[in-house]
């Protein structure tokens, strides 16, 4: 086998697919015996996995984004064309009133007669119907929300100093799997299993030292950026 400076740079070349035949065969033969390069091939099969996570989320975040972009759009018109209509009722209403009260007694009894048994019905049904619409879309917004991540912490870019306990937190509702924390050459710390129903978890002091740092939760994708300070 060829060879290279780094582990990193014989992994990246067998993940690319670019080592000859021979050479994946004999790195592939040296995995069962290099227990650190088994090792570091695992942990960056994991961050890649990972990054996948948070690309199809992405993906996800903006076609959700858009589809409520365009129901409000498609609500705003619909609001647009009930009002138009209301203030054509309204005028017709306003219209009639003025004929019956200039128009002959005679003419007066046969347009009142026919006013109430066809206009004036069909007039409450539309306003009771676009009453009605309005009710049914009106609280629409506030269905189509966008997710957020403000409920993950530490929130992004905050400080610590190095005695700090510091405290990750997601929703009782998130899918996790485990706690991972990177330097910031994307090199794993520390990688922590989460049960089901846990919701934070601590770290203490001197657990790590001062520099910046990642942290993923897995397979959820939420991530993050830490500072520590001395």
């Amino acid at each position: 086998m060829a060879k290279y400076t780094t582990y990193d740079d014989l992994i990246e070349k067998y993940l690319e697919g670019s080592l000859s035949e021979a050479e994946r065969k004999d790195f592939e033969e040296q995995l069962k015996s290099d227990k650190l390069l088994s090792e570091k091939l695992s942990e960056r099969q994991m961050i890649q996995k990972a990054w996948i996570k948070i690309d199809q989320h992405d993906k996800v975040k903006r076609h959700v984004a858009q589809l409520i972009r365009i129901e409000k759009n498609t609500i705003q018109s619909r609001k647009t064309r009930w009002l138009a209509a209301a203030s054509l009722i309204l005028l017709i209403s306003i219209s009639s009133v003025i004929f019956i009260r200039y128009n002959p007694k005679g003419d007066e009894r046969n347009f009142q007669a026919g006013n109430k048994g066809s206009t004036g019905k069909k007039s409450e049904l539309i306003i009771r119907g676009q009453k009605n619409e309005i009710r049914k879309f009106g609280s629409s917004d506030s269905i189509h929300k966008e997710s957020s991540r403000a409920h993950y912490l530490p929130k992004d870019g905050k400080t610590f100093i190095s005695a700090d306990t510091i405290t990750f937190s997601w929703p009782k509702n998130s899918l996790k799997e485990r706690l991972m924390i990177f330097d910031e050459n994307w090199m794993k710390v520390t990688d922590i299993p989460l049960s089901k129903d846990v919701t934070e978890y601590k770290l203490f002091p001197s657990k790590l030292k001062a520099g910046t740092y990642n942290w993923i939760l897995t397979p959820n994708g939420a991530k993050s950026q830490l500072i520590i300070k001395e």
